[in-house]
Parts: structure tokens; C-alpha cells; sequence
């Protein structure tokens, strides 16, 4: 079981937001249903770089996998 208070938490939660997000971006949309996963990723890699990018990534997979 995962403390709720750390960091794992906090990735798998964002990689099951991750996952909710359109495939593709609808600028007709506000807020996070405008952004598709492929922007968010590379939103993602902007700020945290391509470790980042690849953790998110990895998590975004196994979460599909379940």
C-alpha cells in the first residue's frame, strides 16, 4: 500500500489524470479538456526535462495496463 502523503501517490495520481486527458487537443475546450496527453507530456518535459518526461510516461503505462 502506498502512503498518500508521498511522492509515489502523487505520480500515480498524475499519471491517472494523465490517462483522462482527449488524445488529441480541442482549442475549442477550456481548462484541461483543451489539452490533449501529447501536449501535457511535452508540457511535462519542458518543466522536468526528459527524466521527468519518462517517468510520467512509464506511470501513464502501467497504469493502461491495469
Amino acid at each position: 500500500m502506498i502512503d498518500t502523503y508521498s511522492e509515489e501517490w502523487r505520480h500515480e495520481c498524475e499519471a491517472r489524470f494523465a490517462l483522462t486527458l482527449p488524445d488529441k487537443s480541442d482549442g475549442r475546450k477550456k481548462g484541461w479538456k483543451a489539452i490533449g496527453k501529447r501536449e501535457y507530456l511535452s508540457r511535462v518535459r519542458e518543466k522536468r526535462g526528459d527524466a521527468g518526461y519518462d517517468r510520467l510516461r512509464k506511470g501513464m503505462l502501467e497504469q493502461w495496463k491495469k
